[in-house]
C-alpha cells in the first residue's frame, strides 16, 4: 500500500470535516497535483468507495485521479461554489442540465435536490466517464437520471474529442493543433442542443455546462431551450479555455447579453469554520471564479439566494 494513501486517510477525520489546516497536511502528498511523480504514488490503488456527504450517494472513486482523490478526502466533488449554487436553486420537482456530467458529481447532487418528481439530463460524450456516470445511477438506484450520450454544438458535424492528460474531465472539441498533450481522441457528430433536449421538463430549469472552452458554442445551440424555459445557466469561465475553442469571454458574454442574460460572479469565502457563497454582479470580462451563473433580466433583479449549504 502506498505510504501516501496511508499518511492522507490518517487525515480523512480532519478534512471531511474540512477542518482548517488539512489541505496544508495533505498537499506534501500529491494530493492536489496531477504531476506525474504524483500520479505515481496513487497509482494501481483499488476504486474507493465514499458516500457523499451533500448528497449520500455512493461515489467509486480512482484515486489516481487528482479530481477524485480530493473527492475522496472531502468526502465530496471539490467545486464547492457550483454545488452549493445548485443547493440554492434547485427544489424537488425542478430540472437539471448536465452538460459535460464526466462521471457524474454534480448529476448526484442533482438527483437529490430534485427528488424523485423532478428530472436530471447528463449530457456526456466521452465513452471513459460516461460508463462510470452510468455505473453510480445503477450502483445507488437513482431513476430520475437520463444519460445523453452526444456532444452538444450549435450544428451537427463530425469532430474530434480530445482528452488532455489523464484526467477525462479535460476534453475538448476545440482543434487541438499537433496534438500536444492528447492522450486519447473520440471522432464523434456533434448535435445541435436544441435537438437533444426535450419539451415539458418539470419545474424549473438550472443548466451547467463545463465543455472546456466550448460552452458558447453549446448555448449558441440551445436557442430554443433558452427561449422556452428561461432557465438559470452556470457555465465555467476559462478565458484561455474560450480563446482555444476559438471564442472569447466577450463573445460569451456579447451571446448571454443579446438574450436577455445577466452574469453573476459565484464564490466562496470562508467564514470562520464553514463556508459562505457569494453571487454578485460580474463587472467586465473577469470573473472572480472559475464559474458564473446567467440568470435571465426577468429574474436577474434583486436576485437573493438561499445559502443552504
Amino acid at each position: 500500500m502506498s505510504p501516501h494513501y496511508i499518511l492522507a486517510h490518517a487525515i480523512l477525520p480532519l478534512s471531511r470535516l474540512e477542518f482548517p489546516g488539512w489541505g496544508w497536511l495533505a498537499r506534501p502528498l500529491g494530493v492536489f497535483s496531477n504531476e506525474r511523480s504524483a500520479r505515481r504514488n496513487w497509482t494501481g490503488l483499488p476504486i474507493r468507495i465514499v458516500c457523499g456527504k451533500l448528497h449520500g450517494y455512493r461515489m467509486a472513486l480512482d484515486l489516481a485521479d487528482w479530481s477524485q482523490r480530493r473527492s475522496w478526502l472531502l468526502g465530496r466533488y471539490y467545486e464547492l461554489d457550483v454545488q452549493r449554487l445548485m443547493a440554492a436553486l434547485l427544489k424537488p420537482g425542478d430540472s437539471f442540465i448536465d452538460i459535460g456530467a464526466n462521471i457524474g458529481m454534480m448529476t448526484l447532487l442533482a438527483a437529490r435536490l430534485v427528488g424523485p418528481a423532478g428530472r436530471v439530463l447528463s449530457v456526456e460524450p466521452n465513452p471513459d466517464p460516461r460508463a462510470r456516470l452510468r455505473r453510480h445511477i445503477e450502483m445507488n438506484g437513482i431513476e430520475n437520471v437520463e444519460i445523453v450520450d452526444v456532444a452538444l454544438s450549435d450544428a451537427a458535424e463530425d469532430k474530434v474529442l480530445s482528452v488532455v492528460g489523464d484526467h477525462d474531465g479535460v476534453a475538448t472539441l476545440a482543434d487541438m493543433a499537433g496534438g500536444a498533450g492528447v492522450t486519447r481522441a473520440h471522432r464523434l457528430r456533434t448535435v445541435v442542443g436544441d435537438d437533444a433536449i426535450p419539451d415539458g421538463l418539470p419545474g424549473s430549469v438550472l443548466i451547467k455546462i463545463d465543455v472546456e472552452g466550448y460552452e458558447t458554442k453549446v448555448l449558441r445551440g440551445l436557442s430554443r431551450v433558452l427561449e422556452r424555459y428561461r432557465p438559470m445557466v452556470i457555465t465555467e469561465f476559462e478565458p484561455r479555455h474560450l480563446v482555444r475553442a476559438g471564442s472569447s469571454p466577450e463573445e460569451l458574454i456579447s451571446l448571454m447579453t443579446r438574450r436577455g442574460y445577466k452574469a453573476f460572479d459565484v464564490f466562496v469565502r470562508r467564514s470562520p469554520l464553514r463556508y459562505k457563497l457569494f453571487v454578485e454582479p460580474m463587472r467586465g470580462t473577469q470573473a472572480r471564479g472559475a464559474n458564473v451563473l446567467w440568470a435571465h433580466e426577468s429574474m436577474a433583479d434583486g436576485l437573493e439566494l438561499s445559502d443552504r449549504g
